[in-house]
């Protein structure tokens, strides 16, 4: 590993997902605790999971699309899961910070960052890889991106087109959704019912689903048993701790899992 350090001013703005590999957050650990490194969406969990279910895999080339800082995948590459990854974003200081991970882990020769903005034409254009990821994107689209395409077709139509436009892509999709109150926009299926119909789109754009968890289900349960916990488990106690959460946002309790509840991590393989 080269020589890295890290200041307080370097990540006091980063996203949460501007997370450190481990290697590198065990040597940085007392700065990254100041900063991103509360992982308040979970993403930690999410490589945990993505670790134990696609152990022994090789991942190959991977493309990841929304990557933030690339954590995801420079962890692959840092573990051997993947032999090299090209990672687009928007922000540049993430890329900048992303950059300087992969030089600290000697992965410049295997991991190229791009400053893009990520539409279902540009997905639609990219050249075939093995593997795709996608963890902080999808649900934005009709905000951020293709606004005029969900306002006409609606998301959950939408969804469908981009899950087949990486169908063409790559063998192995890990994605990642936001299933909130109001995101996805345009989308009429009720915030409980939102994995499950997710789970479907993907199944009908010829997906086959290998995992599928909420991330707080991840960390509160551990991987196995949050698997499918929210789309093909026991639905009426996963109702009930939905309608417990929605108490306590309208008064204001205290929740600890209040954000990562509103994310749901899909693997999937052809």
């Amino acid at each position: 590993m080269n020589s890295f350090s890290l200041k307080e001013e370097e990540i006091k703005d980063l996203s949460a997902y501007s997370q450190l590999p481990e290697r590198l957050r065990v040597k940085c650990e007392q700065v990254v605790d100041k900063g991103v490194d509360c992982d308040v969406f979970g993403v930690r969990d999410r490589f945990s999971a993505i670790k134990q279910i696609l152990h022994g895999r090789s991942l190959g080339r991977v493309i990841d699309l929304g990557c933030c800082s690339g954590f995801f995948s420079l962890s692959m590459l840092d573990s051997g899961m993947a032999t090299n990854a090209t990672m687009y974003d928007m922000n540049d200081s993430s890329l900048a910070f992303g950059e300087k991970i992969a030089k600290a882990l000697d992965l410049e020769d295997n991991a190229d960052f791009e400053k893009e903005k990520i539409t279902l034409d540009f997905v639609q254009k990219l050249q075939p890889v093995d593997t795709v990821i996608c963890l902080n994107l999808l649900h934005h689209a009709g905000v951020l991106f293709d606004v005029d395409i969900v306002q006409s077709i609606g998301w959950g139509e939408y969804a469908r087109k981009w899950m087949l436009a990486l169908k063409k892509k790559a063998n192995v999709l890990i994605l990642g959704v936001g299933l909130k109150g109001k995101k996805p926009v345009n989308w009429d299926v009720a915030q409980f019912d939102r994995a499950l119909e997710f789970f479907k789109i993907a199944e009908s754009a010829g997906w086959k689903m290998v995992y599928d968890a909420n991330v707080w289900d991840i960390r509160r349960y551990g991987v196995t048993k949050a698997n499918g916990k929210r789309t093909h488990g026991i639905r009426f106690n996963a109702r009930i701790d939905f309608l417990r959460r929605q108490i306590q946002q309208k008064f204001h309790l205290k929740d600890s899992g209040e954000k990562l509840n509103k994310y749901h991590l899909f693997i999937m393989e052809l």
